[in-house]
């Protein structure tokens, strides 16, 4: 933002007012020539327990966050953005919340070059209600199979 269009100001409260009504997701702003977020929306607090500044002064703040076994998934991602392959891409992965439990989250990756930097924009969403739903539901269609054969 240059501060000299009030239209561009206006945009970017109306922008922030935006994101930050959204209660299950994170959206932020990674500047990697920078090497630092310079977005976070508020709802960092409700979504992974931490607030936006803590993002904003630890350069790897979301890759401590991602779950071990799934951060080699994001790293392809962010490679195949890097490489021009894709502009867009997600994937389904673990993060930690503050209080320590594992959850799942749908992150969602937007990749550009703007006024010389390599922004990485994205979204992520706290999806473990749905996962959570979709592992029981895969118990239960186990124990109806395994029901059935016991009976045929």
């Amino acid at each position: 933002m240059t501060g000299t269009d009030p239209f561009e100001c206006a945009d970017e409260g109306r922008f922030r007012r935006l994101v930050d009504t959204l209660d299950h997701a994170v959206v932020w702003e990674f500047d990697e020539t920078l090497g630092a977020y310079t977005f976070v929306s508020q709802h960092s607090l409700l979504v992974l327990g931490y607030e936006c500044q803590e993002w904003q002064q630890d350069a790897k703040f979301f890759e401590r966050r991602v779950h071990p076994d799934d951060w080699p998934k994001l790293v392809e991602l962010f490679a195949k953005l890097r490489r021009g392959e894709k502009s867009d891409l997600r994937c389904e992965h673990r993060c930690l919340r503050a209080d320590g439990t594992i959850f799942w989250v749908h992150t969602g990756v937007h990749f550009e070059e703007y006024r010389g930097h390599n922004l990485f924009r994205g979204v992520t969403i706290d999806v473990n209600h749905l996962k959570t739903a979709e592992e029981q539901q895969r118990i239960a269609r186990e124990q109806a199979e395994r029901l059935a054969k016991a009976r045929d």
